[in-house]
């Protein structure tokens, strides 16, 4: 009876003894293969953050484009519509010339490729093409306040740390709010309709049939007389309307014009096309004005004062 006891007993304790070493080589197992456990872990992580970071990239530069574009026109309102500041003519620049221009700068302004730590972005050549005729989303091109950018853009990033790579040609479709093509409609409707450019010899004429045909665009025309027989014409088209309705673009070289909107501390400028052209002045009409009396508290021993607003 002893025996059989102990046997038993024996068998227990070797049972348990035997559970012990499996959990001891478990332990083990675990201990050894953890750090390639984590290692997966680590990596898959990184693997997810880098699409997540790759996806934001995405998304940021599609926002990106309006902004690119906006300024692009902006820019190039400054130079006639062109890359340096050439005079205009009847026959030159046409709309086409003054598209292409556009898309080019737009391209200018993509972003470019770089590296940063363990990432690295490769941007491609662009290809675009802007739509600015959609009659139905922007109006006839007499009043149109946006055009369309269209096309792709290849980017590439590397994650080094992962050894991974994303790339695709990124779709551009997007819209752009801006009257950028009215005012070049305007400009070439000036050099290029007779019933404007008739009167390019007669500036003041010109700019009051101008200011009754387009309101809301405001014209400064000035004849800069030279010595021989053909002057300089100079003509800034300006559009005083805000085509998002809720902000103008802000410039972002000191040198630019500059008000207030909202506050003092808030830059702004409207969008306009500023061109030269040859024509002799031959005739001279005054120009036309509009006079407002305005009446404010006047200071001191003054009761009233009157203002004489000529415009």
């Amino acid at each position: 009876m002893l025996f059989n006891i102990k046997k038993g007993s024996a068998v227990a304790y070797g049972g348990i003894f035997m559970i012990i070493i499996l959990l001891s080589f478990f332990a083990i197992y675990i201990v050894s293969t953890g750090d390639v456990k984590r290692g997966i872990v680590t990596a898959e992580g990184r693997l997810i953050s880098f699409v997540n970071d790759f996806e934001l990239l995405t998304r940021t530069f599609n926002e990106s484009i309006k902004f690119i574009a906006s300024r692009a026109a902006y820019d190039l309102g400054k130079t006639a519509g062109l890359e340096h500041k050439q005079y205009w003519s009847s026959d030159y620049p046409k709309m086409d010339d003054l598209k292409n221009n556009l898309i080019e700068k737009i391209k200018d302004n993509l972003p470019v490729s770089y590296e940063e730590e363990e990432i690295k972005v490769t941007w491609g050549e662009a290809n675009i093409d802007i739509s600015n005729q959609d009659a139905y989303l922007c109006d006839s091109l007499e009043d149109s306040k946006c055009f369309f950018v269209q096309g792709t853009k290849y980017i590439s990033v590397y994650d080094k740390s992962t050894d991974s790579i994303i790339s695709l040609n990124f779709p551009i479709n997007s819209k752009i709010l801006s009257s950028y093509f009215k005012l070049l409609y305007i400009g070439r409707e000036i050099l290029e309709n007779p019933k404007y450019n008739s009167l390019l010899n007669d500036v003041n004429r010109l700019s009051n049939i101008l200011h009754s045909d387009f309101p809301g665009i405001d014209f400064t025309i000035t004849a800069i007389i030279l010595e021989d027989d053909i002057d300089d014409v100079d003509i800034i088209i300006k559009d005083y309307h805000c085509p998002a309705d809720f902000h103008c673009l802000a410039p972002l070289k000191s040198e630019e014009p500059k008000g207030t909107w909202f506050s003092e501390d808030i830059p702004y400028d409207y969008i306009s096309l500023h061109f030269k052209t040859k024509v002799e002045q031959t005739a001279f009409t005054d120009p036309d004005f509009d006079f407002s009396l305005t009446v404010s508290d006047g200071d001191g021993d003054d009761k009233e004062k009157i203002e004489v607003v000529c415009s």
